[in-house]
């Protein structure tokens, strides 16, 4: 059975599964499924409910009348927990990163910080801790990373902290290169001894 994301309307997603096969809904989302995140099946198709996790919600639902708070995904095999929290300005990543959609996984996560910017007035802080991540999820990476970098280029102190292995001399040079990358931004590089 092969599952993937279609893009039904500008505004929302829904996950169709061939064959029309029932299937569990962790399989291949970047979160695992929970009580909380209730499913509804419509002919051959997985439509969100209203309580969807925040990586499919409609865009269109995170307006001005209902002000973003945090965002909080956890970990799976090959995403990293993710812990977005607009009120007290601090943004984490930590785990691993491979997912094979990476636009699927970060976008809703650029779409959410993009609708903050206006908003954003005081420091913030980015603590991004992934032991691997992998060319796709780079990209994505660099993608937040410039959208905090603008935040500071507009007046605001962006600290972003960059945990890595002592012994992973690769991460520890990522992390140096970001600092020359996104000039706008505080990068402090933290080496922590890990087995």
């Amino acid at each position: 059975m092969r599952m993937k994301l279609n893009k039904l309307t500008e505004t929302g997603y829904a996950l169709r599964v061939r064959s029309g096969a029932k299937a569990p809904i962790s399989a291949c989302l970047p979160w695992r499924a929970t009580s909380v995140n209730r499913w509804s099946i419509v002919s051959s198709h997985w439509r969100p409910a209203s309580s969807l996790p925040f990586g499919l919600r409609p865009l269109s639902a995170m307006t001005e009348e209902a002000p973003m708070q945090i965002i909080q995904l956890t970990a799976t095999e090959c995403t990293p927990t993710v812990e977005f929290d607009f009120v007290a300005h601090r943004f984490s990543l930590r785990g691993e990163s491979w997912p094979e959609n990476a636009a699927a996984f970060y976008r809703p996560l650029q779409s959410a910080l993009e609708s903050w910017q206006p908003q954003a007035s005081q420091a913030a802080e980015v603590n991004i801790d992934l032991s691997y991540f992998n060319s796709s999820s780079t990209k994505m990476l660099f993608g937040l990373f410039d959208q905090f970098n603008r935040l500071a280029q507009s007046g605001c102190t962006i600290v972003l902290n960059w945990f890595y292995d002592a012994e992973d001399d690769v991460s520890e040079e990522f992390g140096e290169e970001l600092s020359l990358d996104f000039t706008a931004l505080t990068v402090k590089l933290h080496a922590e001894q890990r087995q």
